[in-house]
């Protein structure tokens, strides 16, 4: 575990470089859901000495690995957070969108709390 709580330095990857896409958009509306995750994964923080396409952290230090993409199962899991809330009106645009670790977006739950 990090000093966060969050999971350590992961050690397996393959290399996702080159395979897909980077889009250059600032609204996710009507985007497959491909380009969606893409664009919020490259709003995470690149890790020196790892693939920035494999391995990101998310605002809280959480490292995250891109094919781990929704499982909750994973200790690299990440889901894609509003930082305002939808029920609070926040939106889908990208600017509201960040890549957060799965354990965190869930102890979060969709409150204000969410913003900070």
């Amino acid at each position: 575990m990090s000093g966060l709580g969050g999971p350590t330095k992961p050690k397996d990857v393959t290399t996702l470089r080159g395979l897909l896409p980077r889009p250059n958009v600032t609204t996710l509306r009507g985007l497959a859901p491909v380009a969606r995750k893409l664009a919020v994964w490259d709003k995470g923080y690149p890790v020196p000495g790892y693939d920035s396409a494999l391995i990101r952290k998310d605002d809280f230090g959480y490292w995250m690995k891109y094919n781990e993409y929704g499982n909750r199962n994973s200790d690299y899991g990440w889901e894609i957070d509003h930082i305002l809330p939808i029920s609070m009106g926040g939106s889908d645009d990208l600017s509201n969108l960040r890549p957060l670790y799965h354990r965190k977006n869930a102890s979060l739950g969709g409150g204000l709390s969410s913003f900070f």
